[in-house]
């Protein structure tokens, strides 16, 4: 929904279906639940921008 789908990249860093679509979801649910390998390689990396900033951004934070 909304920016999800820009985000998340079906099968590389998760997983889509079609909202509200219930079946959808638990056919997700279950080949996660199923394939431990899946989840492993699905595991969240920030985005290199993010990861990039991240000393300036906690510098920021520790200041306060």
């Amino acid at each position: 929904l909304g920016g999800l789908a820009e985000v998340v990249q079906h099968e590389r860093n998760g997983l889509l279906f079609r909202a509200g679509d219930p079946s959808a979801l638990r056919a997700a649910i279950e080949r996660l639940a199923g394939d431990p390998s899946l989840v492993a390689r699905l595991l969240p990396t920030p985005p290199s921008s993010i990861a990039a900033s991240y000393p300036t951004v906690r510098a920021l934070y520790c200041e306060r």
